[in-house]
């Protein structure tokens, strides 16, 4: 196990320690894609917390490689996304050095991804994404029709306004 006694109290005073997974999870200021992360001065920039975490007890991140949550791929029943519980354990002994693809393939990537895309079927503003009310974009993202309506109805008001 890793000694959690080595980490400043400024970085384990933002996570608890979840006694039935055992991971860390990150409590502070979270980027958008739900990863834990926090401002390092010397850097002058936002790192990910569970990439600060391994560096600290465990070492470099070694060049072309990225961290697997594995707390995340032994639980298939966790839906993914930004809401994914793992994203926030910074846990260093839930991480693994992995290349991209490797990590893509662990998570689902991109078929986990459309199945979950596939199970929503209505936009934000619960309007059916059905074959009447649904745009394709290129790229194959839905696109409401009702929303981008009301969308343009509103700019076109704004700009007759002004």
């Amino acid at each position: 196990m890793t000694n959690i006694d080595l980490l400043p109290p400024r970085i384990t005073s933002k996570f608890r320690i979840d006694a039935e997974t055992g991971c860390w999870r990150w409590t502070g200021s979270k980027a958008r894609g739900g990863y834990g992360q926090l401002w390092i001065a010397a850097k002058k920039g936002w790192r990910k917390a569970h990439q600060v975490t391994y560096e600290l007890l465990i070492g470099p991140i070694p060049d072309g490689l990225e961290l697997d949550h594995l707390c995340h791929t032994r639980d298939r029943d966790c839906p993914g996304g930004t809401n994914c519980r793992h994203r926030c354990c910074v846990n260093p002994t839930h991480l693994e050095p992995v290349t991209h693809a490797e990590n893509l393939r662990r998570g689902g990537g991109v078929e986990r991804a459309a199945e979950l895309r596939r199970a929503i079927t209505h936009c934000p503003q619960n309007h059916p994404y059905d074959e009447v009310n649904t745009h394709r974009n290129p790229s194959g993202s839905r696109v409401c029709r009702t929303c981008k309506r009301e969308a343009m109805r509103r700019v076109r008001a704004r700009k007759k306004a002004s």
